[in-house]
């Protein structure tokens, strides 16, 4: 499910709809994989900046800032002020 989902689900007026399809998804994909699957068929791993070209935290923030462009600074510097001003409050 996308994110979007998540909202359409909490604002929609078919919450009950939404949980019976959910349950019956996730109650149909156990059933195909007891069916179909003999042993492991996912083991998950994580994968740091695996989209990056630089498997580095620079090269992760240098891809970030190509695929977000001006939006990816703004939200570091929001960040800043942010801080700045929950130290500000906190004292």
């Amino acid at each position: 499910m996308s994110s979007d989902s998540y909202g359409i689900c909490l604002f929609s007026d078919g919450k009950l709809d939404y949980l019976i399809l959910a349950i019956e998804t996730v109650v149909f994909s156990e059933i195909q994989s007891k069916m179909f699957v003999w042993g492991s068929v996912v083991s998950p791993s994580v994968y740091f900046g695996f989209l990056a070209e630089k498997k580095s935290l620079p090269g992760i923030a240098v891809y970030l800032f190509e695929i977000s462009g001006i939006v990816f600074l703004g939200v570091l510097v929001l960040l800043f002020f942010l801080k700045k001003e929950w130290k500000e409050q906190l004292q």
